[in-house]
């Protein structure tokens, strides 16, 4: 690509899947990030298997990234759900339905993380599978 070419090319058509896959990370580790701030505050029991989760992903490290920073400026529910969801939309053509349903075991297993799944989270996880199908 020529120089003339990298500036009238609009960036989106310049991201490879790489660079799209590791954005939907980061939306995961916004949305692992909403899940568990949703019953009011991250418990120790859902950080520690966050960790334990995304060390075993591609881009795990990217999402625990996001959630770690995340927690540590208290970043409402709302807009971290938000954001997560940008990048689900704006990468969604490499958000298959795999993936997603793989995105969505791993909240329900930060979910479960504590003796019993709240209402809020039981409700977070609905509102994403709705959310997310309309994407795939």
């Amino acid at each position: 690509m020529t120089t003339q070419e990298s500036v009238t090319t609009p960036l989106t058509n310049r991201i490879n899947d790489t660079d799209r896959l590791s954005s939907l990370y980061l939306g995961l580790g916004n949305m692992i990030y909403a899940l568990s701030k949703v019953d009011g505050r991250v418990q120790e029991q859902e950080e520690t298997l966050v960790r334990q989760l995304l060390a075993q992903e591609i881009h795990g490290d990217v999402a625990l990234h996001a959630f770690l920073v995340l927690e540590d400026c208290d970043v409402p529910v709302e807009k971290a759900y938000d954001f997560a969801m940008r990048r689900f939309v704006d990468n969604r053509a490499v958000l298959s339905k795999s993936l997603s349903n793989q995105f969505i075991s791993i909240l329900q297993r930060v979910a479960e993380a504590h003796d019993n799944v709240s209402r809020k989270e039981q409700e977070f996880i609905k509102r994403l599978r709705r959310d997310i199908q309309r994407l795939v």
